[in-house]
């Protein structure tokens, strides 16, 4: 219904994002544009910065207008709103903040005050916040920035499957890497709490580590959740519908992948955070591969060979995500 494009074929495009209207489902009230200086300086550094507006055939200007972001580096510019009649407007709707790098930076009270004025009888109450978003095996979603969320809770639940009689024994662990791929510390049940992540449970149905992502020390360049059953004999086959998730201290679901492929592997590695080179900026990769092991100190070397891997390789070919611990070794003679 509505795509982003790197550049339009019109030499006074940089940017373009095309919505198909007819195809909104009638609970889209209000779309928001929003310009961010996404990976550094700010929005005043770019000269003569204009939106256009324009219809698919680029037949005429629907809009067109100058930003006057002034030194702000995230904000609104305007925003189409569904009428009453179910046609659709226009209005220009600016709001600059500093320091923000993300449109999830802004949700209140920028993107809120807007929506609350914006959409009719909405309670004044009311709070912006993000939709679910489901992730498949690979994809990349960006985490708000520790100034808009102090901290955040990655998840990992399952429900036991009919063959585990008396449910099933699942440990939670967290494991730190610097860019040399070192790992430079772990939580789990065993350690229960560093760099500002504390082990949640874990158990019969989930758990999980809360992070304070603002503790997290320069060298930890990526920090990887896995999940192992510890009692000999179980396997993956024991369990069904694992997935991981992220939630905000509002207690609201960013974001979910579920894992759909389930081995006979003893291990899941379920995701990855990682900070964005260049851009300082935390992200969440899922991944969902099967691993070896049983805890995160025998999955260690699945785990490496995965997350050596840049996240954008893995977001362009997800079948390489899998099951690591299949992946072929050679093996040499000292």
């Amino acid at each position: 219904r509505a795509r982003t494009e790197p550049h339009a074929g019109k030499d006074w495009f940089d940017t373009t994002v095309w919505v198909r209207l007819s195809r909104l489902p009638r609970e889209v009230a209000l779309l928001v544009l929003v310009v961010v200086a996404y990976s550094g300086g700010h929005l005043c550094d770019v000269p003569n910065g204009v939106i256009r507006v324009v219809n698919e055939a680029y037949e005429a200007d629907v809009a067109h207008f100058v930003m006057d972001p002034g030194a702000g580096d995230a904000g609104t510019v305007a925003c189409i709103r569904r009428t009453a009649e179910g046609g659709w407007s226009l209005v220009r709707a600016e709001g600059f903040v500093k320091n923000r790098r993300h449109f999830m930076d802004i949700l209140e009270p920028t993107l809120g005050r807007l929506i609350r004025e914006m959409v009719p009888g909405l309670p004044r109450r009311h709070r912006a916040k993000l939709s679910l978003a489901a992730l498949e095996q690979g994809a990349v979603g960006d985490l708000p920035q520790p100034a808009a969320a102090r901290w955040l809770f990655v998840g990992v639940g399952w429900d036991a499957a009919p063959s585990a009689d008396g449910g099933v024994d699942v440990g939670i662990s967290a494991v730190f890497f610097n860019a040399d791929m070192a790992d430079v510390g772990a939580v789990s049940a065993s350690n229960a709490e560093q760099y500002g992540a504390r082990h949640c449970s874990g158990g019969l149905l989930g758990g999980g580590i809360i992070f304070d992502l603002n503790a997290l020390p320069q060298e930890v360049t990526q920090v990887a959740v896995l999940a192992h059953l510890r009692k000999e004999g179980s396997s993956l086959e024991l369990i069904q519908r694992p997935y991981c998730c992220v939630v905000d201290p509002s207690g609201n679901e960013l974001m979910r992948h579920s894992v759909t492929e389930i081995s006979s592997e003893t291990g899941l590695i379920m995701a990855r955070i990682f900070r964005e080179v260049g851009r300082g900026r935390w992200s969440f990769q899922a991944l969902g591969a099967a691993c070896g092991g049983r805890s995160w100190k025998q999955s260690l070397g699945d785990t490496r060979l995965l997350l050596c891997k840049a996240p954008a390789e893995l977001q362009a070919a997800p079948d390489e995500v899998q099951s690591v611990s299949d992946s072929k070794r050679s093996v040499v003679s000292l």
